[in-house]
């Protein structure tokens, strides 16, 4: 019996089963080798998308800071192009001929226009609050003194309020002097 076993286990056909149950095995082993490499693959390609994500906004914020720079470059340029275009020098003067007269009036209601509106404005704010002022005057004993000084408070800082807002403007607006 033991030479009955003996010639089983020795067939080609055993022989060929057991080799095929092992490459079997084998190619098992083999494709989940496969499929863990790929796994581990498509792990390190999704941080790869990430690190390329994070770049690529590093690098629009870094193009939109230039492009913003260059823009304020180019503004900044244009203002003073247009300050100098603006300028009135004798060579204008003496190309404009019989016009020159306007347009050294033009360049004086350019200049001028700043200051009168400023001092418009101060006078007209004096004026409503003198007649707010002479208008409490009637009234005015009625009133206590801390309501006195309240209303005196307001109309005070109203114009200083705005006396101070139109003359920062201006002067904040002229730009640095050369």
């Amino acid at each position: 019996m033991l030479s009955a076993i003996l010639a089983i286990l020795g067939s080609s056909t055993v022989g060929s089963l057991i080799g095929g149950i092992f490459a079997f095995l084998n190619k098992k082993a083999d494709i989940e080798i496969r499929r863990l490499d790929q796994a581990h693959e498509l792990e390190l390609r999704k941080e790869d998308r990430e690190l390329a994500k994070v770049e690529a906004e590093g690098r629009l914020q870094v193009a939109v800071a230039e492009a913003e720079g260059s823009i304020e470059s180019a503004r900044m340029t244009a203002i003073g192009q247009a300050h100098a275009a603006d300028n009135l020098d004798a060579e204008t003067v003496k190309s404009a001929g019989g016009w020159a007269w306007l347009l050294i009036l033009t360049d004086a209601f350019r200049r001028l226009i700043r200051p009168s509106l400023t001092l418009l404005l101060v006078g007209m704010a004096l004026y409503l609050n003198w007649l707010l002022v002479e208008r409490l005057g009637a009234g005015w004993e009625t009133l206590s003194i801390d309501q006195r000084y309240d209303a005196a408070m307001q109309a005070f800082a109203w114009l200083t309020g705005q006396a101070s807002a139109v003359l920062g403007y201006w002067f904040v607006s002229r730009g640095q002097s050369k």
